[in-house]
C-alpha cells in the first residue's frame, strides 16, 4: 500500500476514558500529589482551604493556609497545613534559615537549631498533655512550615501524624516561647 506522507503511519495510542458515571463533577476538586492518582480518578474528593492572616506589619505578611481534602467514602478528612512569611522589604518569602542569621545577630546563634526545636516540642507536649508517637526521638529535620503570630513569635507547624497521633491534630510550636 502506497504512502501519501514521507513518514510510514504511526499505531494509534490507546487512550483510556473513564464511566460516565465516574466522572468528577467541576465542583470538586483533586491533589494527585496527596494520594493515588488512580483513587483520585475514581472517587470524587472535595477540596476545602482556608487561610489565617497571623501578621500583617510593615514589614512582614504571615499566614497559616489550612487544606482540608475530603475523598468520597472516607472515615474522615485529611488535614494540612502550610505557613508563610514574606518579607514586604525584600519582597520574598523567608524561611528558618533566615531567622538563623537574625537569631544570630543578637546573640542567641541556637535558638532554632534542632536541640532547642526538640525542647519546645517537649515542653509544648508537657504543657498540652500530648503523647508523642512511640517511635517519636524527635524531628529529623527542622520544620519548613513556620509562620509569625501577632507577637513576632516564630511558629513551626508539624502535620498530623508526624511527630503524635492523628487525634493530637496539627501541632503548632512556638519556638520563642520561654
Amino acid at each position: 500500500m502506497p504512502y501519501l506522507s514521507a513518514t510510514p503511519p504511526q499505531p494509534a495510542k490507546k487512550r483510556y476514558r473513564l464511566p460516565t458515571k465516574n466522572k468528577i463533577p467541576a465542583d470538586y476538586c483533586t491533589i494527585p500529589s496527596a494520594y493515588s492518582p488512580r483513587l483520585s480518578l475514581i472517587h470524587k474528593t472535595q477540596l476545602d482551604i482556608s487561610y489565617k492572616t497571623t501578621l500583617n506589619k510593615a514589614a512582614f505578611v504571615s499566614f497559616v493556609l489550612t487544606l482540608l481534602t475530603s475523598p468520597e467514602h472516607a472515615a474522615h478528612p485529611t488535614t494540612a497545613v502550610k505557613g508563610y512569611i514574606f518579607s514586604l522589604t525584600e519582597g520574598r518569602q523567608l524561611t528558618l534559615k533566615d531567622f538563623d542569621k537574625t537569631s544570630a545577630a543578637i546573640n542567641l546563634p541556637d535558638a532554632y537549631s534542632l536541640a532547642s526545636i526538640n525542647q519546645a516540642i517537649t515542653r509544648q507536649f508537657a504543657t498540652k498533655g500530648i503523647t508523642p508517637l512511640p517511635e517519636f526521638k524527635g524531628p529529623k529535620d527542622r520544620p519548613s512550615e513556620i509562620y509569625l503570630d501577632t507577637n513576632m513569635h516564630l511558629h513551626a507547624l508539624l502535620q498530623p501524624m508526624e511527630i503524635a497521633p492523628y487525634a493530637a491534630g496539627v501541632i503548632d510550636i512556638d519556638l520563642d516561647a520561654k
